[in-house]
């Protein structure tokens, strides 16, 4: 009795993972980089270093302790609190407040 063998198309499903994965090849040696000209080094004088120095960050609500600093002293050290604010002195040059505007009828 001969045996027959049937093809059928096997419907896949969308959803499952591919049986095969891609293998990647590994890259060539890469190209040399291209060279960095620079100027040559030489020694930095004082005087440059004193231009590229940046002073030191001051706050004014934090020592170097960490502690807070009370408002009454930050003003205090600002400065404000010694300042006499006055208002100015009326002159001779104002009008008179005694001027008054009659309206005409």
């Amino acid at each position: 009795m001969p045996s027959l063998a049937a093809q059928m198309d096997v419907v896949e499903d969308p959803l499952e993972p591919p049986r095969f994965k891609g293998k990647k090849i590994p890259r060539g040696p890469p190209s040399p980089p291209p060279p960095i000209l620079r100027s040559p080094p030489r020694k930095v004088t004082a005087q440059e270093q004193k231009e590229w120095m940046i002073p030191p960050c001051v706050s004014n609500w934090k020592n170097n302790k960490g502690y807070t600093i009370p408002l009454d002293k930050r003003l205090a050290a600002d400065g404000r609190g010694l300042q006499d604010v006055r208002p100015p002195l009326p002159s001779s040059s104002l009008p008179s407040p005694r001027v008054r505007c009659v309206p005409t009828s």
